[in-house]
């Protein structure tokens, strides 16, 4: 039996990976061809063609947090033609994360979105096409060679609660309906009591893929006394700024309620090449859907080229 695993190049590591785990759980009586199997061919259109009509199902396979099938409609579109004409059950399986929608265009596809489902749908195809195989180590190989592709996006929001409290609940709903439950991330100054919060901030920020600092136009803090909190050693928000720039994760600012990015004269030495970051502006009142698309968009495009964490 063959199987045909199209896949983003992002998801070519754990691809490979998945492709060893079922070649060696079924001992060769499964044979998976991956989209860089075509690489080096001159025709690849005829390489692919071969592949495809070669195969009894097809797996579209996507690592990504968002919804982005352009990349291989082509050959599932022309798979499906082939599956259609054969009645083929259920030839499409789209492994993709569980907020990320089937391909509209195609017939029939079945959604993997996570570990135990893909283990499931391969035990049906061992079994319907009587392939022997061992329940432990399918599990085991599987689960081992999927790391990369299930594991959701973690963006966590750094506001000062009473600069920008009112639009960020409506900002982490849209990032939710985008991205999914269980994505985004606030409020990391609830720690529990007796906790030092430099240490606890620093473990939250451990996973996290992206920053977004939220800017209103007194992010900084003003005390009566003319002071700033941003200055202040023991601020929750520079602790969480300053972190996120130590450990290299991205850091986004969102500039609300028309603030400006602050210069980096008003900002303390450890945050100052905060100052230099390309900042993306969401208004509440001035088309605030339009301005959250485009942040979002903005965050795909990073999210899509940052290095996967496993775990």
């Amino acid at each position: 039996m063959k199987i045909f695993a199209s896949h983003r190049a992002e998801d070519g590591s754990p691809v490979r990976e998945l492709k060893r785990a079922i070649e060696s759980t079924s001992r060769g009586r499964i044979e998976v061809a991956i989209s860089e199997d075509l690489s080096e061919s001159r025709d690849w259109w005829a390489a692919l063609k071969g592949y495809l009509e070669g195969a009894e199902c097809l797996f579209l396979i996507s690592g990504a947090p968002y919804e982005d099938w352009s990349w291989c409609l082509y050959e599932a579109g022309f798979f499906d033609g082939l599956a259609r004409g054969r009645r083929s059950e259920t030839p499409i399986y789209c492994v993709a994360h569980p907020n990320v929608d089937a391909p509209g265009p195609l017939s029939d596809p079945r959604m993997v979105t996570d570990n135990d489902r893909l283990i499931r749908d391969l035990i049906e195809i061992y079994r319907r096409n009587e392939v022997e195989y061992d329940p432990v180590e399918l599990r085991q190989s599987i689960t081992e060679a999927a790391k990369g592709l299930f594991r959701r996006v973690k963006i966590t929001i750094s506001y000062r609660r009473e600069d920008s409290g009112s639009i960020v609940g409506r900002i982490v709903d849209r990032l939710v309906k985008h991205y999914g439950p269980d994505t985004v991330f606030r409020d990391i100054d609830s720690i529990p009591p007796g906790i030092d919060f430099r240490k606890y901030i620093n473990e939250a920020l451990g996973s996290a893929d992206v920053l977004l600092a939220i800017i209103g136009p007194d992010w900084a803090g003003r005390t009566p006394d003319g002071r700033t909190r941003i200055a202040e050693p023991t601020d929750l928000v520079r602790i969480e700024v300053e972190a996120a720039l130590r450990k290299d994760i991205p850091v986004v600012p969102v500039l609300v309620d028309k603030a400006t990015m602050p210069q980096p004269s008003e900002l303390p030495e450890a945050l100052q090449n905060f100052a230099y970051r390309n900042a993306v502006k969401v208004d509440a009142l001035e088309d605030f859907e339009g301005h959250v698309r485009r942040l979002i968009g903005s965050l795909d495009r990073l999210l899509q080229g940052a290095p996967k964490k496993v775990g």
